[in-house]
């Protein structure tokens, strides 16, 4: 009897595992699919766009070496309709010197609008630097307040050219390297600057060339100034002296002569001064100042326009000098004797004035 009951139970349960288990299963996978379904989120709308804003600076180099010029961007990104004001950057912007900046270049991107200053800085001392802080306002069409964006800092190296492991001393400067001179050659050199300066020194104190006009005429003072000119431009003449010394030398020449015959100071004079002054005191006639104004402008060329005139030109100023002087001479003898002629008659008149004075009035004897 107990056998059968268990065999009986057994059977049932094997029955209703098969006919309920598998359907309740199936009813819970069923509604766990319904309710993954209930949760899924419907968003009103389109998706909307998030628009990239900020401010940076970028390079190709961030490792410049010392004193290389390199290039620096001011990059800024706003939405569209935004409109950015640049910053002013002054040429002395530390640690950078500005050398130059560019112009401002706007590219769109659909929904971002990127603003891009360039300019060249130099950095002078190695080290790491940063940009200096900086931020850069951009304003929205709405009319709504400036918006203010921070520039991320820039990041830079500047390399030592030193190498800290190598200890070998150098010198300050870089080395020259000089010829090798055999001293045979160098004794043999000094011998001839010697024996050239003394061969100078024996040509000036027999009467060579002398640098200046005023330096001959200093040595003879008993000379009159017609006298002494004249032996300065026949001396010049009969030397051969080249022209280029030439003219420079006649013209010191008859600028001392109307230094000492005028009592001016012509050699602390150019040649405008000098003709100014002797155009308001009248000293020359027209036909003589032309003359001396025409030699002084020949020598002017060649003393500072480096003109060079040829050879055989000396003799012909030193003749046109020549016959200048000689008039100017003759013009100068002419007014001494009218001077004189003047002032010989101003005394005799001044002496019958005062005889005339001195002689009594003789009255009539009859009174």
């Amino acid at each position: 009897m107990r056998m059968g009951v268990g065999f009986d139970l057994m059977r049932f349960t094997r029955q209703a595992r098969a006919r309920y288990i598998v359907p309740l299963l199936i009813l819970l996978l069923c509604l766990s699919t319904a309710q993954a379904q209930d949760v899924t989120p419907t968003l009103p709308g389109p998706t909307p766009v998030f628009e990239a804003v900020g401010a940076r600076f970028e390079t190709d180099n961030y490792t410049p070496l010392i004193g290389e010029p390199f290039q620096l961007r001011l990059v800024v990104e706003v939405p569209a309709e935004a409109s950015v004001t640049m910053p002013q950057i002054p040429p002395d912007w530390p640690p950078f010197m500005v050398q130059e900046i560019g112009e401002v270049t706007v590219t769109n991107y659909g929904a971002t609008t990127l603003y891009e200053l360039p300019m060249t800085v130099i950095l002078w001392l190695p080290g790491d630097y940063l940009t200096a802080e900086l931020s850069v306002a951009y304003t929205m069409p709405d009319g709504s307040a400036p918006i203010s964006l921070r520039v991320a800092p820039g990041t830079f190296t500047v390399p030592s050219v030193l190498d800290e492991a190598d200890l070998n001393l150098r010198p300050l400067k870089a080395t020259i390297d000089l010829p090798y001179a055999s001293p045979v050659l160098a004794l043999g050199g000094l011998a001839v600057i010697v024996g050239g300066i003394g061969a100078a020194f024996w040509w000036l104190k027999k009467g060579g060339v002398r640098p200046s006009a005023r330096w001959r005429l200093n040595a003879g003072r008993e000379l009159e100034p017609g006298e002494a000119a004249f032996a300065q431009l026949n001396r010049i003449l009969t030397e051969e002296i080249p022209a280029l010394i030439a003219y420079p030398m006649v013209a010191d020449c008859l600028r001392t002569y109307v230094e000492r015959r005028y009592e001016l100071s012509a050699h602390d004079m150019s040649t405008d001064e000098l003709f100014e002054l002797i155009d308001r005191q009248m000293l020359l006639s027209e036909k003589q100042r032309n003359g001396l104004l025409q030699i002084l402008d020949w020598a002017d060329l060649v003393k500072f326009a480096g003109l060079e005139p040829a050879s055989s030109s000396t003799k012909r100023l030193v003749n046109v000098s020549l016959g200048w002087l000689e008039a100017s001479e003759a013009l100068f003898a002419r007014q001494a004797a009218l001077e004189r002629t003047i002032a010989d008659q101003a005394r005799a008149q001044t002496g019958k004035v005062r005889t005339v004075q001195a002689t009594p009035r003789t009255g009539r004897s009859g009174e």
